[in-house]
């Protein structure tokens, strides 16, 4: 008889705090801090909103957003209206909104994305990482260039050093030789681009552009299309716009699993866990058809199947 009540206890224990746990998840409060966007990119800062409000919805809370003009100090109007708001959860989607945040990290729990922030920069926030794991890379090179042996990265040490030292661990267990070529400005980034296309063999060699400074310098860009062009150099980038400027593919993450991970470090600062760094691991593909064929890589149905975006067919 004993042991049939300790079961019944047990068990309307555990319906009360069931019911408890779903009553204080729907009471949640997430303030999305976003900035006004580039016409470039403001498609991508959208899908992401949309991700993580369908996700806040699903979950029962509430999402408050709000948007921040470019080139603004925005960090007294942000206090200001968190304290009106009284968010349980801050979302910082993009660098203007994390700056816009500094300081408030052990006042309200924060999780950034679509920001490039390197793992050590802030170890009171959480962050879903603007570049994909290396890995995706390395199997779209497999599969695109399986003469590849070795491959080169020119990266800012301050930015993405974490990714360069990610990237040769996993490169050397793939039987690729990574050359990571350290850069701390624009100009010793273009003399590095200039020697890989003087000195490199585009038979059993690639450039991997990391999205960074180095990338958005539009001069800098042009002369990687061109010399990799007349060389038939593979470059593959994590910047999906660079598909457009003849880049022959590009791994990236999709905007809508940027909002899912956003939502599942949410989950976890709700939960009290410690702020951590999410590097995501899946990745969409894109490839340029035209670049692909000027470089004599054929691909059958299936294997363009493969690729989340194709353009230049």
């Amino acid at each position: 008889m004993r042991g049939r009540l300790v079961r019944i206890w047990a068990t309307f224990v555990f319906v009360a705090l069931l019911h408890t746990t779903r009553g204080y998840a729907a009471d949640e409060t997430y303030a999305l801090i976003y900035p006004q966007a580039t016409e470039a990119t403001e498609r991508i800062f959208l899908d992401v909103r949309r991700s993580i409000a369908m996700g806040v919805s699903q979950r029962g809370g509430r999402l408050i957003e709000r948007s921040l003009p470019q080139n603004q100090d925005h960090r007294d109007a942000i206090r200001k209206w968190l304290a009106e708001v009284k968010p349980t959860l801050v979302i910082a989607l993009g660098r203007t909104s994390v700056d816009a945040l500094a300081g408030l990290e052990r006042r309200y729990s924060i999780v950034a994305a679509m920001a490039d922030l390197p793992p050590s920069e802030n170890p009171e926030l959480s962050a879903v990482t603007l570049l994909p794991d290396p890995q995706a890379l390395f199997e779209t090179l497999r599969t695109l260039t399986p003469r590849t042996r070795r491959i080169f990265v020119v990266y800012d040490p301050a930015r993405h050093r974490w990714l360069a030292d990610l990237a040769a661990r996993q490169a050397k267990s793939r039987n690729y030789t990574l050359v990571a070529l350290r850069a701390d400005d624009v100009r010793a980034a273009s003399l590095h681009f200039a020697n890989i296309f003087r000195y490199a063999n585009p038979e059993t060699d690639a450039l991997w552009i990391i999205d960074s400074q180095f990338a958005i310098d539009d001069t800098t860009l042009r002369v990687i299309v061109e010399e990799s062009w007349l060389a038939r150099f593979p470059v593959c980038s994590n910047a999906v716009q660079h598909l457009t400027r003849a880049i022959l593919c590009t791994t990236f993450v999709p905007p809508a699993l940027t909002g899912q991970l956003v939502l599942q470090l949410a989950d976890e600062r709700l939960a009290g866990r410690a702020p951590r760094i999410l590097i995501p691991r899946e990745a969409s593909r894109g490839i340029n058809m035209r670049v692909a064929s000027h470089l004599g890589i054929m691909l059958n149905s299936s294997e363009k199947r493969s690729f989340e975006l194709v353009i230049g067919e």
